[in-house]
């Protein structure tokens, strides 16, 4: 099925085109570095999987991102 490659090449370029993916991209970001200790626990991730809260803080500051440009709210201030 080759128009999928298609369907899927022109729906990422749709995506990075976004300027609400973008907003949801450097919001996240900012929370991500307004977080005490987050590179610390990243790295203890890479190290061991014994420690997943860095990466499960990561996935809920994104997800709560996602779902306030759903909503048409502006980008939270971390």
């Amino acid at each position: 099925m080759p128009w999928r490659g298609y369907l899927q090449n022109y729906l990422t370029k749709k995506l990075l085109e976004s300027e609400t993916f973008h907003k949801v991209v450097r919001a996240t970001h900012k929370g991500i570095n307004n977080t005490p200790g987050f590179a610390e626990d990243i790295k203890n991730v890479a190290n061991s999987n014994k420690n997943l809260q860095g990466v499960q803080k990561f996935g809920s500051i994104l997800f709560e991102e996602f779902k306030d440009a759903l909503k048409g709210k502006p980008p939270s201030k971390h």
